[in-house]
């Protein structure tokens, strides 16, 4: 692996600076793909249901910059190799929890939804509220975890953004950009 190979040719030492590195390494994905995600946001703001599995690739240099190459929509998950293959298993059959617990957890709402409407509509008839069902059906139809349907500890994958609740924009990216990238009054 690449923490091997760095550490053969004396750029990082023992485990703990294999450690170092990875997790340095990693926060700078994070960073780079909240920045990408951040770019493309208004895309995604337009339909819910956003969950999506994208595939980021990039190129780390002899200076150990990270360099953005493409992302895609529709990555490859299909490998030859028996160590890729197991990880490639661990990450569908995550994505696949992933996707489950959103869609248990807005079929969940929209119910309960569907039940107040039905309700609204026994009791006041045609003077029911029609703009304040539909702002409750699209806060029922939005994407996010109930917390009977959270995803297992276990689960490789990891939330870099979460628009969905926070107070602010700032705070929907998790701490994975600088205060820098937004605009303060």
């Amino acid at each position: 692996m690449l923490a091997d190979d760095l550490e053969s040719k004396g750029r990082i030492h023992g485990e703990e600076g294999k450690k170092e590195f990875i997790e340095h390494l990693r926060q700078k994905f994070k960073t780079a793909i909240a920045h990408i995600l951040r770019f493309v946001q208004p895309a995604f703001e337009s339909r819910s249901g956003n969950y999506r599995l994208m595939g980021f690739d990039f190129m780390l240099d002899e200076d150990m910059n990270l360099w953005f190459i493409e992302a895609n929509n529709s990555p490859q998950m299909t490998q030859t190799e028996a160590h890729r293959r197991y990880f490639t298993e661990i990450l569908i059959r995550d994505a696949i929890e992933i996707e489950f617990a959103l869609l248990r957890s807005r079929m969940k709402r929209v119910r309960r939804f569907v039940q107040k409407a039905a309700h609204e509509y026994l009791l006041k008839g045609e003077d029911w509220d029609e703009a304040g069902l539909r702002r409750l059906f699209k806060e029922a139809n939005k994407e996010g975890f109930e917390p009977e349907f959270e995803v297992s500890h276990t689960n490789s994958w990891e939330k870099i953004i979460d628009l969905s609740q926070g107070s602010s924009e700032e705070s929907g990216y998790l701490g994975n950009l600088d205060r820098s990238c937004f605009k303060h009054n």
